[in-house]
C-alpha cells in the first residue's frame, strides 16, 4: 500500500475522512491506476484523512469486456465517486502478477494488497469457500440474491472466521455468475439415461463429481481447451456459462443449449492483505466494504443481463435453447448433491464444513 499525502487536499474538505478510488483507463496496457504529482510516504498505523492511499490490486480477469467492468472497475468506479479520490486502486489485469492458483499466495505474501481469489484454484487454500461453486442450489434468476447471500457470508460467521481470518486476508467483495448450462454438439440432453457415457466439458473436480454421479463421462480443461475439443470433437458438450456459448463462439459447434440448468458455477472473492486492510480507518474501511457489497450485485447484475442477451443469438445462430423439466432439475439436482456432500463432507470431516453446507444449501430450499 503506498500513502501521499496531498498538500492541497484539506482546503475546504471539512472534518470527515475523504476517500476516493480513482484510475484512468490506459488503453493497451494490462494495468490501470491514477497518475498526479504526489507525495510519497511510509504507510504506519492506521492512516490520516490527508493521506491518500493507492492499493495494488492483481486481477486475474482480462482488461477488456463486461466481466471486469461489471465486478473491479464498478468496485473502482463507485468508491471514486463516494470518496473523492483518497483511495486509489492500481489494477494489473489477466493473471500477470500471478496464475489463478496463486492470487491467494500473493495478498497474503504483500506482493499485492488486494487480489481476485479464486477457491475453485485454490480448493486446497479455501475450500469451504468452494461451496458457492456447487450445482443445484440457486436458479438462474437468483443469481443476485445468490451474490448477496455469499457477500454475507463472507462479512461475518463461519465462513468468514474459519477461512479467511485464518488466513490473514479480508474478503471485500465478491463475483458471483449465473449457473452452468450445458451445450450439446448432436444430441439434446433431456433425461438422466440421456448422460449416460456423454462425453462432455467439465469445468472442474466438484462438477466433475456430480456429472459422474449422473453416468456422464466428464473432462476437465479449461474455456479456451474446451472450445478447441468441441470443434474437434473430442468432446460432445460443455458446461459453460450461457453468455460464453455466444461471447466464446461454442455456438459455431452447438446444436443445444440449456437456459435453466445449474450444473454448477464460478465465485470469486477479491481479498485484501488484513494487516494493510487494518491500517485504513474505519471509515475506509467501511467505505470500501459497501463499495464491495454494491459491485458485487452489480456484477451479479450484469452477467444475468448478459445471459438473457445471449440467448436470442444463439437462437439466430441455429442452436436450439430450451427449459428442462422441473422434475429433470429435481432429479439431477438431488443426484449431484448426494454424490458432492459425500465426498466434499468426507474430504473436509469438520463442523465447519457441515456448518456452511447447511447454511448455503438449505437457504436455497
Amino acid at each position: 500500500m503506498r500513502l501521499t499525502t496531498r498538500r492541497s487536499y484539506l482546503k475546504g474538505a471539512g472534518a470527515s475522512t475523504i476517500i476516493g478510488l480513482a484510475g484512468c483507463l490506459d488503453g493497451s496496457n494490462t494495468s490501470e491506476s491514477s497518475n498526479g504529482n504526489e507525495e510519497t510516504s511510509s504507510a504506519v498505523g492506521t492512516t490520516e484523512s490527508n493521506e491518500s492511499v493507492t492499493l495494488t490490486v492483481s486481477e486475474f480477469l482480462p482488461k477488456e469486456g463486461a466481466t471486469a467492468e461489471n465486478g473491479i472497475r464498478e468496485f473502482k468506479r463507485l468508491v471514486e465517486e463516494r470518496t473523492d479520490n483518497q483511495v486509489k486502486l492500481d489494477i494489473t489485469y489477466g493473471a500477470q502478477m500471478g496464475p489463478p492458483g496463486d492470487q491467494t499466495s500473493l495478498v497474503r505474501g504483500k506482493t499485492v494488497d488486494m487480489a481476485s481469489t479464486l477457491p475453485a484454484y485454490e480448493s486446497e487454500t479455501l475450500p469451504l469457500s468452494n461451496i458457492v461453486n456447487i450445482p443445484a442450489t440457486f436458479d438462474r434468476s437468483e443469481t443476485v440474491e445468490a451474490a448477496k447471500k455469499f457477500f454475507d457470508m463472507l462479512s461475518s460467521g463461519i465462513l468468514l472466521e474459519q477461512e479467511y481470518n485464518s488466513l490473514n486476508i479480508q474478503p471485500v467483495m465478491c463475483n458471483m455468475s449465473t449457473p452452468y448450462q450445458l451445450g450439446t454438439s448432436e444430441k439434446k440432453i433431456s433425461t438422466t439415461d440421456d448422460w449416460d457415457g456423454y462425453v462432455v466439458r467439465s469445468p472442474g473436480a466438484t462438477a466433475s463429481i456430480g456429472l459422474n454421479a449422473l453416468g456422464a463421462s466428464p473432462q476437465e480443461m479449461s474455456g479456451p481447451d474446451a472450445y478447441q475439443a468441441l470443434t474437434r470433437g473430442t468432446v460432445d458438450g460443455v458446461i459453460v456459462f450461457l453468455n460464453s456459448l455466444y461471447n466464446r463462439d461454442f455456438y459455431e459447434a452447438l446444436s443445444y443449449a440449456t437456459t435453466n440448468a445449474h450444473l454448477g458455477t464460478f465465485g470469486v472473492v477479491y481479498s485484501m492483505n488484513q494487516e494493510v486492510f487494518n491500517e485504513l480507518s474505519d471509515e475506509r474501511q467501511q467505505i470500501l466494504l459497501e463499495a464491495g457489497k454494491d459491485a458485487s450485485v452489480n456484477f451479479a447484475e450484469g452477467t444475468l443481463e448478459q445471459d438473457e442477451n445471449a440467448v436470442p443469438k444463439l437462437q439466430e445462430n441455429g442452436v436450439e435453447t430450451y427449459e428442462l423439466p422441473e422434475d429433470t432439475l429435481t432429479e439431477w439436482g438431488e443426484t449431484m448433491l448426494e454424490a458432492i456432500s459425500n465426498q466434499w463432507l468426507k474430504q473436509m470431516s469438520n463442523d465447519s464444513a457441515n456448518e456452511v453446507w447447511e447454511e448455503w444449501t438449505n437457504y436455497w430450499k
